[in-house]
């Protein structure tokens, strides 16, 4: 089923708690899951990593004995069970197919939207999902074109989201979604699209729940090895919308990071 392949993809990219975080969609029920704190027991999957490490950290300093983790050293996140209303999401999944994308980018930019669209559809009644890819101009694709795409083009990154808010307008209007909108590119954009892609991504932050613009591979233009961005008006959007996420992913290994990032700050906040 695809649940299966779905849990098998969570499992090979580390993603298992990130399905823990909603429930599964066999109840039939609506609702999610958020984390209010910490607790010293819980189930494997609800580890959390970095406060285990911190408690080892505090007791070695406290003791100046380090004997390796203890199981007192533990940290789990508590979650605790929000119903959620009869809400419907729309997510916007943007991908660079520009000429110079190359096949790991496009399996870790598969991969994402695969666990991404998984999860929010567990968590809402319903989920429109609205494919677009863009070398220098942005189209609406079917799933099964958007995956297949490839060009030999040059880029013009504000394309994705202008197109995306052209459907917006066009379509669901005033509609009472839950907006989601993640754009996968290379970074790699013409100098004189860098202002309109500032513009586009302030308003798809106005209206959504969700932002992210994630740079896959070796990042380009758009921001640094410290994931701070080059351009000042998109730093500016992400201190003012703090559901803005910019992303970098040079590897599969780094997909489960900001998944949970994401998670954590649009989709559960």
């Amino acid at each position: 089923s695809q649940k299966e392949i779905m849990d098998i993809l969570a499992g090979h990219l580390d993603l298992i708690d990130l399905l823990e975080l909603v429930k599964s969609e066999e109840t039939g029920e609506t609702g999610k899951y958020a984390p209010i704190g910490r607790t010293k027991t819980g189930s494997a999957a609800r580890l959390n990593r970095k406060a285990t490490v911190r408690q080892k950290i505090a007791r070695i300093l406290a003791s100046g004995k380090d004997i390796g983790f203890q199981e007192s050293d533990k940290r789990f996140r508590f979650l605790k069970d929000i119903p959620e209303k009869d809400k419907k999401a729309i997510i916007y999944v943007v991908q660079d197919v520009s000429g110079s994308m190359d096949h790991n980018q496009r399996f870790i930019i598969r991969s994402m939207y695969s666990i991404l669209i998984h999860a929010l559809r567990q968590m809402y009644k319903s989920v429109e999902e609205v494919y677009i890819s863009h070398e220098e101009k942005a189209r609406e694709e079917s799933e099964d074109d958007f995956f297949k795409n490839n060009s030999a083009g040059g880029t013009n990154i504000s394309s994705g989201p202008s197109k995306a808010l052209e459907i917006q307008k066009e379509r669901y209007g005033g509609e009472p979604y839950d907006v989601f909108f993640w754009h996968a590119t290379d970074g790699l954009n013409s100098d004189n699209d860098n202002p309109k892609l500032v513009e586009a991504m302030e308003e798809i932050c106005k209206l959504t729940r969700l932002a992210c613009l994630c740079i896959v591979g070796e990042t380009r233009l758009i921001v640094t090895n410290s994931n701070v961005s080059q351009l000042p008006g998109i730093k500016d959007l992400q201190q003012r919308f703090q559901h803005f996420v910019m992303a970098r992913i040079k590897d599969k290994s780094e997909i489960r990071e900001v998944l949970m990032d994401c998670f954590h700050r649009g989709v559960l906040a």
